[in-house]
C-alpha cells in the first residue's frame, strides 16, 4: 500500500485485493484492544459518538476510525474466490 497521489490535498492510499487480509487483521487486532480497554462494543461506542451522546479523547476518534475502516474494508472484501484468502467475520464490526 502506498500514497501516490492527493485528491483535494488529502493523501490517498491505494491497495490491492491481496492486501485485503492484512489489513482486516491489523484493524481487527487493534479494535479488539481498544474494545478491552475501554469495556465497551465499538457498536456501541461508535453510536454514542454519532448521537454526540459522549465527547471522544483522540484514543476514540482514532478507535472510531479504524472502526469506520474495518467495515468499509469488510464491505470491499470479495465472498467468493479461493478458500481463504479472506478472514472470518469475528469482530463487532459490519
Amino acid at each position: 500500500m502506498t500514497i501516490t497521489e492527493t485528491v483535494a490535498g488529502l493523501p490517498v492510499q491505494h491497495f490491492s485485493l491481496a492486501d485485503l487480509p492484512k489489513l482486516i487483521a491489523s484493524n481487527r487486532r487493534e479494535i479488539e484492544e481498544y474494545e478491552q480497554r475501554y469495556e465497551l462494543a465499538s457498536a456501541k461506542m461508535a453510536e454514542l459518538i454519532d448521537r454526540d451522546a459522549i465527547v471522544p479523547s483522540i484514543e476514540v476518534i482514532k478507535w472510531y476510525h479504524t472502526y469506520a475502516e474495518l467495515k468499509f474494508l469488510l464491505a470491499t472484501t470479495p465472498t467468493t474466490g479461493t478458500p481463504g484468502t479472506t478472514t472470518s467475520t469475528s469482530t463487532t464490526a459490519g
